[in-house]
């Protein structure tokens, strides 16, 4: 992953770990590391962990209803 792509959390979101978010998706966790280095999720860097917040993750649904990555 490239690291411009991860940003810093605001201190106010709840930051869910790519196995939950995985869950929510019904993918595999390595499906999810793909959407993060392709571009299409969003995601925090907290130390050497990845973390999506509910806005990146309702983002990402937003785009994929709409056909866009």
């Amino acid at each position: 992953m490239n690291d411009e792509k991860a940003r810093i959390a605001p201190t106010n979101e709840q930051l869910q770990d790519l196995d939950t978010i995985a869950r929510r998706l019904s993918i595999a966790v390595k499906s999810v590391r793909r959407l993060i280095d392709r571009g299409e999720l969003g995601c925090y860097r907290v130390g050497r962990l990845l973390r999506v917040s509910e806005a990146q993750y309702q983002e990402y649904l937003a785009g994929a209803r709409h056909g866009r990555p």
